[in-house]
């Protein structure tokens, strides 16, 4: 009875495979006009050659370098930023045949397995021939014929590319190296440029910082950073700070020193030594410049603001302000930055200066919407307290879109202000908010700037998740490796780096 089973397992066997296999190809031909019409129809094995990798891969390295020097200048002419644009799809269209490629690889070894089980099953049957063929064709990776016609696409696109700018090389004319926008950066004095408003609370705790601090990390003056977001108003801070009386009477010096982005040591220190003696040095020597200051400052208190700093090189920082430490006890270094990892690498006293509150952003519009005299009724005031929310607590925004309102103290001006985008059709806000905006993206090293342009795609106020946005960075191809070091690890660096670096 027994046997009687096992010898009636084969023919249920038997038939279940047959079953099995008529289905799948069945199927296969059935979705054959559908494959044929989207290139998946062809038998042929991929066979695309090493050669043609090589040269592809070797055509995308110098696409890739082209793209990251072009972001190191400040291209101006509309065809040079067109060129640019198209080089960088071209860069996006090539690397997905690479991963197309790796997809089919990994694909055929994970199937590789499963093809060998159906030959074998297959191999018991009749008319094997014919049906090994076509389970062959079933687990066939993609036609060579699609790839190629996608790699000449990108050859041919590439000719076209390359033949306005002579080997993806960037001309002199194309832009000059990248520098600040002028309008954004103005250098700073010591001079308050206006009337404080709603930092009443902010001034009198960092004057009381600047007083009161005590000198840290083994050195004989005190440091005191002030941390906050691009047009914020660190720069406006510092300079009533300095204005106080209570700290204005407590040195014998009081200094400021606009840093910037351009920086250098050299140059940096000249400008400090200018400020001491009100004279351009003559020397550029750094030790002829370190006695200048040397010579002024031994035994004397000293307070000295060093406006925009970005540079977060310690080894910069310890050169630059070697010279202090012949000041007399109590002196005070004071820096704004925009760079949470610039004031935790110079001082553990860091004052974060937040935005303004939407009353006080009011405020600040209509003190300039009024300027001439112009009446503001109860209807008008509704409408600029929305505009004043718009602004986000950035006394520079609020004041550029209160200039925009007075040019016409009328409900439909005011109402289209409201209702337009506040910084692509405000020329005032174009011209000196968004630049200053702007020079955070520009410091960025080149990984960060695509990690924080894909931030962009989420909607306003969107709260991320570390591990998920990274997760997404990665299968964008945007985090780079090294060795050992996992992806996750390298993009939650990355998270930090923006997390510190844009406020």
């Amino acid at each position: 009875m027994a046997e009687a089973d096992h010898g009636g397992e084969k023919p249920i066997a038997h038939a279940l495979r047959d079953a099995l296999f008529q289905f799948v190809v069945k199927s296969r031909k059935l979705a054959f006009p559908m494959l044929r019409v989207l290139g998946r129809a062809s038998t042929g094995p991929v066979t695309v050659g090493d050669d043609e990798l090589a040269a592809l891969r070797s055509m995308l390295r110098r696409v890739h370098a082209a793209l990251r020097d072009a972001e190191r200048l400040s291209v101006a002419d509309h065809s040079a930023r067109l060129w640019l644009a198209e080089l960088g799809d071209l860069e996006y269209r090539a690397e997905d045949v690479f991963e197309e490629l790796e997809y089919e690889c990994r694909r055929a070894a994970q199937l590789e397995d499963l093809k060998i089980d159906l030959l074998r099953a297959v191999g018991a049957a009749p008319t094997t021939g014919k049906r090994k063929r076509e389970v062959a064709q079933l687990f066939a990776a993609a036609p060579a014929a699609r790839l190629r016609r996608k790699i000449d696409d990108i050859w041919a696109r590439y000719g076209e590319i390359a033949s306005d700018r002579k080997r993806l090389r960037l001309r002199p004319g194309d832009g000059a190296a990248r520098r600040p926008a002028a309008g954004a950066l103005v250098p700073s004095s010591s001079l308050p440029r206006g009337e404080i408003h709603g930092r009443e609370r902010d001034l009198q705790r960092v004057t009381d910082l600047v007083c009161r601090c005590k000198p840290d990390g083994g050195r004989n003056y005190a440091v005191v950073a002030i941390v906050g977001m691009a047009s914020v108003g660190k720069t406006s801070l510092a300079q009533h700070v300095c204005s106080e009386e209570a700290v204005a009477s407590q040195f014998d010096l009081n200094l400021w020193a606009w840093v910037s982005q351009e920086f250098d040591v050299i140059g940096m220190t000249a400008k400090i030594v200018e400020a001491i003696t009100r004279a351009r040095p003559d020397c550029s020597e750094l030790n002829a410049l370190h006695g200048t200051m040397v010579e002024h400052l031994a035994g004397k208190r000293c307070l000295l603001v060093l406006d925009d700093v970005w540079d977060d090189n310690p080894i910069h920082w310890d050169t630059i302000t070697a010279p202090l430490s012949c000041c007399a006890p109590g002196s005070t270094v004071v820096i704004t930055t925009r760079s949470k990892m610039v004031a935790k690498m110079v001082t553990p006293n860091v004052y974060h200066l937040d935005c303004l509150s939407d009353e006080h952003s009011w405020y600040m519009c209509r003190r300039r919407a009024s300027r001439g005299g112009a009446t503001i009724d109860d209807e008008l005031a509704s409408i600029g307290q929305q505009i004043a929310k718009k602004c986000r607590g950035l006394p520079l925004a609020a004041e550029a879109a209160g200039t925009t309102m007075n040019t016409s103290v009328t409900r439909e001006h005011w109402n289209h202000v409201l209702e337009s985008n506040l910084w692509a059709d405000n020329d005032e806000a174009k011209n000196n908010v968004l630049p200053a905006l702007k020079v955070s993206y520009d410091h960025l090293p080149a990984p960060l700037k695509r990690c924080f342009a894909f931030c962009s795609l989420f909607p306003k106020s969107f709260v991320f998740d570390k591990d998920a946005l990274v997760q997404l960075w990665t299968a964008q191809g945007f985090i780079k490796t090294r060795g050992e070091c996992r992806p996750e690890d390298v993009g939650a660096g990355y998270f930090y780096d923006l997390a510190m670096n844009v406020g």
